[in-house]
């Protein structure tokens, strides 16, 4: 369902309607299975109207098989995650157990009531000007920061293909094709480090 790496599995996509298919088993697998409580997650294109249709009978089954059921169609970024990452989550449980449909509420955004946005410079803000190159020591805390290296982090000659990282808005959605260019070092893209700051990784996780 995917609109990003269509390349990335090598084969234009030819795989992608039995993939698809494999929606109608996860439904299958849970009609027999009858789990007091279901989630699922996917991206947002599965709700345009070529797709839904995977998701709109999957969900009146359930409904007919004693479920309630909220279709969710929102972004992590609403939820404190510095880049945008728009997905859609189904959350269902059995008629018979209390259920809050508010319960995944957003948190973060540019309305009374709600925290800001987790920006790049709030995330990034602290190795600004610290050169790629090693291990280093967190100014907050001394604990160590590792894999903000140089390695990666050239940027491609041709513009296009370079997405402008704003200090002060939720990044775009990382993808594994992206180039996103340093806020302040506009002569480099993002190190290892930096990429998984605005994935929510913490500096605790080793890729290694």
């Amino acid at each position: 369902f995917s609109r990003a790496n269509r390349a990335a599995n090598g084969d234009g996509g030819k795989k992608d309607e039995k993939d698809r298919k494999l929606t109608n088993l996860y439904f299958e697998i849970l009609l027999d299975l009858m789990p007091d409580t279901i989630t699922m997650e996917n991206v947002d294109n599965i709700l345009s109207p070529k797709y839904e249709k995977y998701l709109k009978d999957g969900i009146s089954k359930l409904i007919e098989a004693g479920y309630q059921c909220v279709l969710l169609n929102v972004s992590s970024a609403s939820f404190g995650d510095p880049q945008e990452r728009k997905r859609c989550i189904l959350i269902c449980v059995k008629n018979t157990l209390p259920f809050d449909p508010d319960l995944l509420k957003v948190t973060h955004g540019n309305t009374d009531g709600l925290l800001g946005f987790v920006t790049p410079k709030n995330v990034l803000g602290d190795l600004e000007d610290a050169k790629p190159g090693g291990v280093l020591r967190s100014a907050t805390d001394s604990h160590l920061i590792y894999d903000h290296v140089k390695k990666g982090t050239e940027l491609p000659d041709d513009e296009n293909e370079i997405v402008k990282l704003e200090p002060d808005k939720p990044a775009k959605t990382l993808t594994k094709s992206n180039h996103l260019q340093h806020y302040k070092h506009k002569d480099r893209g993002l190190t290892i480090r930096e990429l998984a700051r605005l994935q929510s990784f913490p500096d605790s996780y080793s890729f290694c």
